[in-house]
């Protein structure tokens, strides 16, 4: 008794995880974060899986980089193998230092080895050299920090195919402090018993368990929930009064707690063709059928700019302007030499300068036949839209310290200092074919070896031009190298000044990595080396990229995409949130053929890449123009269908309603039961009382609030009409729908002997699936006690 009295003290002090949380936030994570809090954690070896000859696994307790044997090397070189370490103390470990060169690999961190968390995967290899390099490690769970005792690094790669595994110097840094740590555990263990007794009142509620659940949470205090949700339980789980469930839902939703789940919602994509408005789909008043074409967007006077392209014979050289408010193509001009503007063109880039208004020109591609005859010097062009006026900047880049004829490259402009930012290419003197990446000869990519290799390179919007501070031959040791490439995605984030560089071609190989540039302190990090191993798209070229800065995503529509065994022209369109590093397939048709397209035409675009795309931020809509869709019996077939691009999310209001749904199918149930019990009492009678107010139910109440575009709602719809019309002639009792729907779990004695248990089953699914749309950190845990005893 006296320790079930210490437990109840403990715990009356806190009745939620939250408060915890919130006291532990004020009184230590701000403690642990200090500077003068970081101490140098000291260490043993525990225990290792093997080593090899004199390379001990206690080296890596010496910093000693220039003696080659100061390390610690397995003895083989398989998977299973680790190094263990064991602090002299508890400690909270804030960092990890490696004092020498090593390979990919993983760190866990625990009290005990049994309870083992993984506080860093380290997805890239190291530094190549004899430079200390130190990693953040995880040391906080739900802003609650945990310490550990032992530590166990486990590494994934080798430095060579030969070479067993091997690690150098190791250095902890974090909160030694004897109080601080003490306070952590106390901690810990309030949040544990608080949990632990949240996971019981969980339990003995779903069973019914009614005089268990009110004694526990009585002796207690722990809340399971907030006060509100309660409520929604007792009204609705143990009264059934629909009709105050479901204000209380609509309370729910005006304040706020669906929101939270609506933003983590799955986008939608919403598919529109665009025609002219002023004389239909067959109209010739509008580009013509291109691919490697290029478009820009001037969102602030709502137009997009189509400039050039290869229609599959030849080079263009029009230039329209598209006007979003009216939806109309317009000629700006036929051919844009005539008016002293760039020659017909393909693989070039363009962008838009809202400070200055204008748009630049940069690049071409150039055929074979043409290296000896024809112009290869590299012209840049400016177009004033306020003007409509041409002007040549510069008619050899390469002379002027730029770059040489180059296309397939990426060019973003900077409006805050006026700067053009070029990385990336293929030559223009290299044999291809336009917009078409199957040519075998893209061995060369654009890279200006007297200024920054491997790195962007800036151009002045005034035609003088300037090297970024260092060239890849100035890099910093151990700084990323940014490989070259074409055909890649480039992005620039005025808000965070960050260049975004992903994707492309680079030889034979298709890329998937994604950089991160900083244009003003001229650092480079590698945020993945492969995205398609972290659930994201297929390594990539031509695939074309917007960025929206506010919400901090890019989106990538389609491409020439290699899978593991084939490449292939894919139809998809991802996310990637650029603050969670996470990406989202949003859309993707596998549909193949002409005729499948054909009927398609109207509802959505046919795979392809060199194509274009732009991004409104304001109306957030994407704006698709042409491309090439990869036909092998046309190979010069071109593209000119333009599409608009709307993603939409799941809205408060629509959950609010999806909830009023779910309750008023599952009292329609209720009162089939009824009706089935009904008939059973008076077999004679054809069509019983309870059936006609259950179909007047169905009728007035489920049907008004059903989204008929929703399948699984027209599914359950559609079952309980079938039950409400066979119930009085030829539904089996044992086999009806409400007896499909029995709870999972058996349930414990009855509490309320009113209230059956089929029905306390099959509104607690009700209530959990209600609660489903709210934030965890208000409703019950989403662990079950059951689940936790392992057998």
């Amino acid at each position: 008794m006296e320790k079930d009295s210490v437990l109840n003290s403990n715990l009356a002090e806190y009745s939620t995880s939250e408060q915890v949380l919130n006291e532990h936030s004020k009184l230590v994570m701000t403690t642990i974060t200090a500077p003068s809090s970081q101490k140098k954690i000291p260490y043993t070896v525990f225990d290792c899986s093997s080593h090899s000859g004199l390379y001990y696994p206690q080296n890596i307790c010496y910093n000693n980089p220039e003696d080659l044997s100061s390390r610690w090397s397995s003895g083989v070189c398989n998977q299973t193998q680790y190094i263990t370490l064991r602090f002299d103390s508890p400690a909270i470990a804030r960092t990890i230092l490696f004092g020498k060169y090593h390979e990919k690999f993983k760190v866990y961190g625990g009290m005990n080895l049994e309870d083992m968390t993984e506080i860093l995967h380290q997805g890239k290899c190291l530094r190549n050299d004899n430079q200390p390099e130190e990693f953040p490690l995880r040391h906080a769970a739900n802003n609650m920090a945990f310490p550990v005792q032992y530590i166990k690094i486990v590494p994934l790669t080798t430095f060579g195919e030969k070479f067993n595994y091997s690690i150098w110097y190791i250095e902890f840094c974090g909160v030694t402090d004897k109080d601080i740590i003490q306070k952590v555990v106390a901690d810990n263990q309030k949040l544990k018993e608080i949990e632990t007794v949240r996971l019981c009142l969980k339990h003995f509620r779903q069973r019914n368990m009614m005089d268990i659940f009110r004694g526990l949470q009585e002796r207690t205090g722990v809340k399971l929930e907030e006060p509100l949700l309660t409520r929604l339980h007792k009204v609705l789980v143990v009264d059934g009064d629909y009709e105050t469930s479901e204000n209380i839902i609509k309370d729910i939703y005006q304040q706020g707690l669906f929101d939270e789940y609506a933003n983590n919602t799955k986008y939608i994509p919403n598919w529109r063709r665009i025609y002219s408005s002023s004389t239909g789909p067959d109209s010739n008043n509008a580009p013509g059928p291109r691919g490697g074409h290029q478009m820009c967007i001037d969102i602030e006077r709502g137009k997009v700019y189509l400039l050039g392209g290869w229609d599959g014979k030849q080079d263009l050289s029009d230039f329209w302007y598209f006007d979003i408010q009216k939806e109309k193509w317009n000629l700006l001009s036929p051919d844009t030499c005539q008016d002293g503007g760039p020659s017909a063109r393909s693989c070039h880039k363009i962008c838009f300068d809202p400070t200055s208004r204008s748009i630049f020109v940069l690049g071409r591609y150039v055929e074979s036949h043409a290296n000896t005859d024809g112009n290869l010097d590299s012209d840049f062009y400016r177009y004033n839209v306020d003007k409509d006026k041409w002007t040549l900047i510069s008619t050899n880049t390469a002379a002027e310290g730029g770059p040489q004829l180059i296309y397939d490259h990426e060019m973003c402009v900077d409006p805050n200092t006026n700067s053009i930012y070029v990385f990336g290419a293929i030559y223009g003197s290299y044999y291809g074919s336009g917009d078409t990446p199957s040519s075998g000869t893209l061995g060369e990519h654009y890279q200006n070896s007297r200024r920054n290799l491997g790195n962007p390179s800036t151009t002045a919007a005034t035609a003088t031009t300037a090297p970024l501070p260092r060239s890849s031959a100035q890099t910093p040791s151990g700084q990323p190298q940014l490989k070259s490439r074409a055909g890649h995605s480039m992005l620039f984030d005025p808000t965070t000044r960050d260049l975004y560089i992903f994707a492309g071609q680079r030889i034979k190989d298709f890329l998937a990595d994604i950089y991160r540039f900083a244009v003003d302190t001229d650092d480079l990090i590698e945020i993945t080396e492969d995205y398609s191993k972290n659930s994201g798209p297929d390594p990539g070229y031509t695939q074309r990229t917007t960025i929206d800065t506010t919400k901090r995503e890019l989106y990538v529509f389609s491409g020439y995409m290699r899978t593991t065994s084939y490449d292939v022209v894919k139809n998809s369109l991802w996310v990637y949130n650029i603050t969670q590093n996470k990406w989202e397939k949003v859309y993707q048709n596998e549909g193949r053929g002409r005729e499948y397209w054909h009927k398609m035409q109207n509802k959505e675009p046919c795979p392809r890449f060199a194509h274009q795309m732009v991004y409104d931020s304001n109306s957030k809509r994407q704006y698709i123009f042409g491309g090439n869709p990869g036909d092998s019996k046309d190979v010069s077939r071109r593209l000119n269908d333009f599409w608009e691009l709307k993603l939409t999310k799941t809205k408060p209001k629509d959950i609010m309603r999806r909830s009023v749904f779910l309750l008023r199918t599952q009292k329609l149930r209720e009162m089939h039961r009824q009706a089935e019990l009904e008939q059973q009492n008076n077999p004679v009678k054809l069509v019983s009382t309870k059936t006609k107010q259950a179909l007047e139910y169905l009728r007035s109440y489920v049907s008004p609030v059903l989204d008929e575009k929703c399948e699984e709602e027209l599914d359950e719809f559609q079952r309980l009409c079938a039950c409400l019309c066979l119930a009085d002639h030829s539904i089996d009792t044992k086999q009806s729908f409400i007896s499909q729907n029995m709870f999972k779990v058996p349930s414990s004695k009855v509490s309320h002997p009113d209230l059956s248990d089929i029905i306390f089953s099959g509104r607690t699914r009700l209530y959990n699936s209600v609660i489903g749309f709210m934030p965890q950190n208000i409703k019950e845990p989403e662990e079950s006690l059951v689940d936790i005893i392992k057998i």
